[in-house]
């Protein structure tokens, strides 16, 4: 009987349609431009039993959650600061966790995951998805991660923990873990900027996890608009550095202390420099490598590849002058060495650098047609200079020598052959201008300072 009852009721229905819409195009067709006053549409009944479970499952299943000026509140909360909050992951603390209620994902940092006991770390398994960023970039994650992450109220109290599907991306940025949007929903969490508080409901009842506030950037002084003036104009050319000596033995090699540090500073800063001088390599000598075992360089040239001899380009003058000496130099040091019967030659390229004095690079690119990508991934020095926003002193270190503390594979040392005048010379360590060179050199960077980085590097 309902049966027949609800197909009585379609057909009613849809009769009456009908007879409307004929009316409706017996006036004509509706100006172009113009908008529909009504749209139908049909929808079946609902049986009785779906009405029960569909009112089941609206119903609440925890209690009511609602804020209130009695809400505690974090002390000097100006409610327009960030919601960052503490968690933990196991038995460790972790602090600066953001919320961040616009994103889709859970993220871990790098600099966070690393410190993470190493029997955590073997759950790590690789994605091939990408983050978008707001901006529209794109980052490549290094892996996802299952791990439970516990929020505590103040009190100390109430818990509640989840599992969570942390991204873990390499990225410079003052937080250790953003959570977004699913942790949001499995913790059944409502965070309110206003009051500087989350709320979400435990087997205990409702809990409060204040925020904590985050420490005074520069980055609002850094937006406010500045009138320059003539008198605040510097000079073209004018320096912002003050030349300083470390080692009295090297006069000519100095570095450079912004003239705007207070006295006492610089002057703490140039006799930590000098106090430490001995770890500093001062001549091509004192470099004495990285052993072979931890890393080298191999050039992966493809099979079948046939080898290129460059025809021998004449350098007069200086040009010459300078390639001898460097060749001389880079032999004592142990860098070069000659070639005997090499199959691969290039050319030395000289470049006038700034000062006017000339710098002795190699035409690598017959080689490096040859060789495929190193896909592994270089810092982004925007993000990098980011990041050094809120400290008060910031050191760069330029470790122009460094690529001549990797070892050349052995067999390839005299694909890297270049024409003097005196004999063909091959490189014994990683020279500049070979196309994986800048990814093998981040590779022995990121293992050597895995336990800084994010830290003080």
């Amino acid at each position: 009987m309902e049966e027949k009852k609800l197909k009585g009721d379609l057909v009613e229905i849809s009769g009456n349609l009908r007879a409307k819409f004929d009316t409706e195009n017996a006036k004509g067709a509706p100006k172009e431009g113009t908008q529909p006053k009504e749209i139908f549409m049909i929808r079946a009944k609902r049986s009785r039993h779906e009405g029960t479970a569909h009112q089941e499952n609206l119903t609440p299943m925890t209690q009511e959650i609602t804020f209130s000026a009695q809400d505690p509140r974090p002390e000097g909360w100006t409610c327009d600061n960030p919601l960052i909050i503490q968690a933990s992951i196991k038995d460790v603390v972790i602090h600066r966790v953001y919320i961040d209620t616009g994103s889709s994902a859970d993220i871990i940092y790098e600099h966070c995951f690393r410190l993470l006991p190493d029997r955590w770390k073997d759950g790590l398994r690789p994605t091939t998805g990408r983050l978008v960023e707001f901006t529209g970039h794109n980052l490549c994650p290094l892996g996802m991660i299952h791990l439970p992450l516990t929020l505590t109220n103040h009190y100390k109290q109430r818990r509640k923990t989840v599992l969570v599907d942390f991204v873990v991306i390499r990225h410079s940025g003052e937080h250790n873990i953003i959570l977004g949007r699913p942790t949001l929903l499995k913790l059944g969490a409502i965070p309110s900027t206003m009051h500087g508080i989350v709320k979400f409901n435990t087997s205990r009842g409702p809990t409060i996890i204040l925020a904590t506030p985050p420490r005074q950037l520069q980055c609002f002084t850094i937006m406010q608009p500045v009138e320059i003036t003539r008198e605040t104009k510097k000079a073209r050319g004018e320096s912002t550095y003050e030349k300083e000596v470390v080692n009295e033995e090297h006069l000519d090699q100095t570095i450079n202390i912004g003239h705007n540090l207070p006295r006492h500073t610089r002057r703490s800063l140039v006799d930590l420099l000098r106090r430490y001088k001995h770890i500093f390599a001062w001549t091509p000598t004192d470099m004495v490598g990285v052993d072979r075992k931890i890393i080298e360089h191999k050039l992966m040239i493809k099979p079948g590849t046939k080898e290129v001899k460059q025809k021998k380009r004449v350098q007069w003058g200086d040009r010459n002058r300078v390639v001898n000496a460097e060749v001389a130099k880079l032999t004592k040091a142990g860098i070069l060495r000659e070639a005997v019967f090499p199959t691969w030659i290039a050319n030395p390229v000289m470049v006038r650098k700034n000062d006017g004095s000339w710098c002795m690079c190699i035409d690598f690119s017959d080689l490096n047609k040859t060789c495929p990508k190193d896909c592994y991934l270089l810092p982004e020095i925007d993000q990098k200079v980011e990041s050094l926003q809120g400290f008060k002193l910031k050191c760069f270190l330029d470790a122009y020598k460094g690529y001549h503390q990797i070892l050349m594979s052995k067999d390839d040392e005299e694909k890297t052959t270049f024409y003097t005048d005196h004999g063909t010379f091959c490189y014994t360590k990683m020279p500049f201008g070979l196309k994986n060179a800048g990814a093998t050199y981040q590779r022995l960077v990121d293992s050597m300072f895995s336990s800084q980085i994010g830290r003080n590097i």
